[in-house]
């Protein structure tokens, strides 16, 4: 009797249904375990992954937009999960270091076995990117390459569509095709934080007394902004660009011209971007909230007495995570039909 009641709590905590609550433009779904704290969610095709705490360990959650099971095992420490297609990569301890693995929607595979350190792994269309022993690898699908070879720390690599970028040697921004890696930011600034899209790259450029933000659109490299305050953390679509200003503002660049989104004198932050729609969080009076941008409009998701943290977006789906008195959850809105 004792091992039935074990099992059936087992299956209760790796096959969890969510709780719902719907609005006039959302519904909103409860994600996790609310005993048990909640981070970093991401967000594909309506399914959803997370990092979890189970006692003193991170797990990795997994959301397939019916249900919640966990991908890691018990004793196991999961982190920095990302989602593509139904695919989960992330960081995982060994026993001696962090690993990568990798979901491939069916079964689990580690993609490094190493005696240093394998992070920051990124994913999509099944190809896996990551950092170790601060050089760039490339998981193409069937086998790993070493992209870099040098003496310099090579580190944030980001991937879409078979095309790498990452930081480089003496801040510079390195591009790799597929086939050849190019220089884009050959100049005397302190680069940072690069991410790409459909081979365009988008970057912030610090000089010596702001930051700004850099584009390059497959061809040639621009700078977007100009100006006297801080601009940072950019996000790249479809050749439309988000990011934050240190004037408590977003803005968003839609290919010609560049528009504020959040004009308000209440500090805003953690731009992210999908097909036209930008999310952002955002104080709203006595908390932080979270704020959409529909293409037209913009729409107050949450609105409560805790704060609402780190969203993230695609196909018009928010997650993001919910500060309990207690503890954290992830939140999903969907909107209505």
């Amino acid at each position: 009797m004792k091992c039935l009641l074990v099992l059936l709590l087992c299956l209760s905590l790796l096959n969890v249904l969510p709780a719902a609550a719907q609005s006039e433009h959302y519904t909103y779904i409860d994600l996790g375990d609310p005993s048990k704290g909640d981070w970093f969610p991401q967000i594909d095709a309506g399914q959803v992954v997370w990092e979890v705490r189970q006692g003193f360990n991170y797990q990795i959650a997994f959301y397939d937009g019916t249900s919640t099971s966990l991908l890691t095992p018990d004793e196991s420490v999961g982190s920095a999960p990302q989602i593509d297609a139904g695919q989960v990569v992330w960081q995982g301890w060994d026993d001696t270091d962090t690993e990568i693995f990798l979901y491939d929607g069916t079964t689990t595979i580690q993609l490094t076995d190493n005696d240093t350190p394998d992070y920051m792994p990124r994913l999509d269309a099944g190809q896996v990117v990551w950092v170790g022993s601060e050089e760039i690898f490339f998981y193409d699908g069937t086998t790993t390459l070493q992209l870099t070879t040098n003496d310099t720390a090579d580190t944030n690599p980001q991937i879409d569509a078979g095309q790498v970028v990452w930081l480089g040697a003496e801040n510079k921004i390195f591009l790799y095709d597929g086939s050849t890696t190019i220089e884009l930011a050959d100049n005397a600034l302190r680069n940072t934080n690069p991410q790409i899209d459909a081979g365009q790259v988008v970057w912030e450029s610090f000089t010596d007394e702001d930051s700004e933000i850099s584009f390059y659109d497959g061809t040639t490299t621009i700078q977007l902004t100009d100006n006297d305050t801080f601009d940072f953390r950019p996000q790249i679509d479809a050749g439309q660009i988000t990011w934050m200003g240190s004037d408590s503002l977003i803005y968003l660049y839609d290919g010609t011209t560049t528009v504020e989104l959040a004009t308000n004198a209440s500090p805003s932050a953690a731009p992210q971007i999908d097909a036209g729609q930008v999310v952002w969080m955002g104080y709203a009076g006595e908390d932080i909230d979270i704020f959409l941008y529909d293409g037209t409009t913009t729409l107050q998701l949450s609105d409560n007495d805790i704060p609402d943290v780190d969203p993230q977006l695609d196909a018009g789906q928010v997650v993001w995570v919910t500060q309990a008195a207690d503890d954290t959850k992830i939140t999903l809105a969907i909107p209505n039909p």
